[in-house]
């Protein structure tokens, strides 16, 4: 048999062997947790080059200087001199703060519609590319030129041409410059 000593003795080795362990636990733990803190970090500051390096494809990825400066959304024109064919309505309206605003609107919309190639009608039914058609409807409501129009009709040989290219083209023979 044991005596009280020896006893004794085995409970204090076992408590020192127990704290031991616990603190391994603790500082185990505390390297997780740190592992895990520095992985988040590291995480963020990934995503935040990548967010920048998005960004920066882009805006170098749009096409021309004009897509460019509308992506920027700055323009200046004089919306006063409407030439033959153009309606005096949106951005070539007589009143300058309803011009501003569809300028506004038009940078909106340009953006918004960026992808937009005209296409070709379709084949079966014969009727008109449904998105170009949306695409007009939408533009007229901002500025009214004839010219534009005609050229945003699918003739076949535009089918591969964005919308948008046409449109800047047009607004620069206007004199609207885009900045």
């Amino acid at each position: 048999m044991k005596t009280f000593k020896e006893h004794a003795r085995q409970d204090e080795q076992m408590r020192k062997v127990a704290q031991a362990a616990s603190k391994l636990n603790v500082v185990k733990k505390a390297k997780d947790l740190l592992s895990k803190t520095k992985a988040a970090v590291v995480d963020k500051i990934k995503l935040k080059k990548l967010r920048d390096r998005l960004a920066q494809k882009k805006k170098s990825s749009m096409i021309g200087k004009a897509a460019s400066k509308i992506a920027e959304g700055k323009m200046s024109w004089n919306h006063k001199i409407i030439n033959d064919g153009t309606m005096g309505i949106g951005i070539f309206d007589p009143d300058k703060n309803a011009a501003l605003k569809a300028a506004q609107a038009l940078i909106i919309f340009l953006r918004k519609y960026k992808k937009v190639k005209i296409g070709t009608d379709d084949p079966d039914t014969g009727q008109a590319n449904i998105e170009i058609q949306k695409y007009s409807e939408e533009l007229s409501k901002l500025f009214f030129d004839d010219e534009l129009l005609d050229s945003l009709e699918p003739d076949g040989s535009n089918a591969d041409i964005r919308a948008n290219d046409l449109v800047v083209k047009r607004l620069n023979a206007l004199g609207v410059n885009i900045k």
